[in-house]
């Protein structure tokens, strides 16, 4: 058997960027044949900052909506649904992370990752079991990080964007680090041009980071 999973999906319930809602993007993804999805919303101080009068806990039940709505629509059709983020630090550099493994008790505890340094939100993130990867690092205005995370998104494939997949590849190679992919989701176009394939069925976040840490997975692109 193989199982197909997408690693950067985006709903539009909290990706302003996104045009298609969490439980369409789970119909959509089933119809394609795939097994998972990690939603890996935007993760940014441009979205939490607009609501400056909520405590944390309301802030991050916002964030967490198209998570929440996938997982409930998924029920109904026996996809996995993982959580993770595409996290943007404040400042100049423009740079997206991709973290795996991590939970709703994670964001609650952890609070405005946005604000730390790369090594302080890696540290957590190993802390928690979870793994962290630099997303499209070749893309225009990116500065690539490679000694500062474990593994980079290989191939992306939003249509949008030249990502020089190659380029990360390349780097990834060289530095012997972890690769992924993922169809970077936002628009119907984007559906299921990324992502991994397996031998074996992955049901929650633990197995995912597994398979990720192992590369036990075939790549799409």
């Amino acid at each position: 058997m193989e199982y197909h999973y997408d690693l950067h999906v985006h709903t539009s319930e909290v990706s302003a960027c996104g045009s298609i809602p969490a439980k369409e993007v789970v119909r959509l993804y089933h119809q394609a044949g795939y097994d998972g999805l990690v939603i890996t919303d935007h993760y940014a101080d441009y979205f939490f900052q607009k609501m400056p009068n909520l405590s944390w806990e309301d802030k991050l039940s916002r964030y967490l909506a198209g998570y929440e709505i996938a997982k409930d629509a998924a029920k109904n059709c026996g996809l996995s649904i993982f959580l993770g983020m595409e996290l943007r630090l404040s400042g100049p550099v423009p740079n997206e992370y991709l973290i795996f493994g991590i939970d709703t008790e994670f964001l609650l505890r952890k609070k405005e990752l946005y604000q730390m340094e790369l090594p302080e939100v890696r540290g957590l993130v190993h802390d928690s079991g979870g793994l962290l990867f630099q997303a499209h690092p070749f893309r225009k205005g990116m500065q690539q990080r490679p000694g500062e995370v474990d593994g980079l998104e290989v191939f992306n494939g939003n249509q949008r964007h030249n990502s020089h997949n190659d380029l990360s590849y390349q780097l990834a190679k060289t530095k012997n680090l972890l690769m992924c992919s993922g169809s970077d989701f936002h628009e119907l176009e984007d559906l299921a041009v990324g992502g991994i394939i397996t031998k074996e069925r992955i049901t929650n976040s633990a197995q995912l980071v597994k398979a990720l840490k192992n590369q036990e997975f075939t790549l799409i692109k």
